[in-house]
């Protein structure tokens, strides 16, 4: 039994907020958990039986987490700033804000590398700097306040 209830201490440390840990101690065994989930929410339960020393009692615990979703409606608009003898051309990425709660900024992406991190109140990016005829790909991904980040909505653009 001790080694199922190692196994499971992972699974809380990770999963539940603020996280929970199963004593490893000889006192606990028989542990069960049950995941179930939607789109938008994962749902977790586990039950186990502790002797206290003199009695079997069933300990449960059980907890949810809201999946981050990404934002949507990427688009990407060219932006040209004449600088007099030469002119510059940037890329504005905007979006539609993400429809999850709790979530801290969004993490934008070129080529699968992060160029920026804004804050959940804005929905604009500035790109500076672009070349014609460069195709890249655009991503952004909102990241929750409990460490969890959406998947990345993403966009194909040639300058």
């Amino acid at each position: 039994m001790q080694g199922a209830t190692n196994d499971l201490s992972s699974l809380f440390k990770s999963f539940f907020f603020p996280p929970w840990t199963l004593s490893d101690s000889q006192y606990n065994g028989y542990p069960i958990v049950a995941v179930t989930g939607t789109p938008l929410v994962v749902n977790a339960a586990c039950l186990w039986v502790n002797f206290n020393g003199s009695n079997n009692q069933i300990q449960a615990l059980n907890s949810s987490i809201n999946i981050t979703q990404p934002p949507s409606n990427l688009a990407v608009t060219p932006q040209t700033v004449s600088l007099g003898v030469t002119s510059e051309i940037n890329n504005i990425l905007t979006w539609d804000p993400t429809t999850s709660y709790g979530f801290l900024n969004y993490i934008i992406y070129r080529n699968g590398t992060t160029i920026g991190i804004v804050t959940s109140d804005i929905v604009q990016f500035v790109d500076s700097n672009r070349i014609i005829g460069e195709t890249v790909i655009y991503g952004i991904a909102a990241y929750g306040d409990t460490g969890f980040q959406s998947d990345t909505a993403t966009i194909t653009y040639t300058n």
